[in-house]
């Protein structure tokens, strides 16, 4: 009987011993958990603290270069609109002289005897120059429309990169 209860201490006493190395184990896991989660703390409120990365300022960089360039170009197409809007005045006032011009030489040649082959002339350098008029105009218009398409696909681009 000694022996058994010798035996049966022994064990339980491995048993307790089993069991206060658990809750040891358990406590130290339950430290480093709560330590563990104190770092995690802690890196979180470093990083709450801490400015956007570089990608993001780029990213900025770019699209105020974007607006910047934007304006740039909406500046140039007024100017280049003020710039037409000039021309077609200038040649309208042309236009006014060379009809007051041709008025006064009408009146002036209604007293005097010009020949046919006069008349005919003028005639002919008036068609030239109307000829050359529109000639000039059909140029612009072309240029017109290569503008327009180039900012079109200009716009294209943009549209793509974004």
């Amino acid at each position: 009987m000694l022996s058994f209860t010798w035996l049966s201490s022994a064990a339980g006493g491995s048993v307790i011993g089993a069991a206060e190395g658990l809750t040891d184990n358990v406590t130290n896991a339950t430290r480093s958990l709560r330590s563990h989660s104190a770092a995690c703390r802690e890196i979180l409120r470093v990083a709450a603290t801490v400015p956007p990365s570089c990608s993001l300022h780029e990213e900025e960089e770019e699209e105020e270069e974007e607006e910047e360039e934007e304006e740039e170009e909406e500046e140039e197409e007024e100017e280049e609109e003020e710039e037409e809007v000039e021309e077609e005045e200038e040649e309208e006032e042309e236009e006014e002289e060379e009809e007051e011009e041709e008025d006064e030489e009408e009146e002036e040649g209604e007293g005097e005897n010009r020949s046919f082959g006069l008349y005919q002339g003028s005639l002919h350098e008036e068609e030239e120059e109307e000829e050359e008029e529109e000639e000039e105009e059909e140029e612009e218009e072309e240029e017109e429309e290569e503008e327009e398409e180039e900012e079109e696909e200009e716009d294209e681009e943009e549209g793509e990169g974004e």
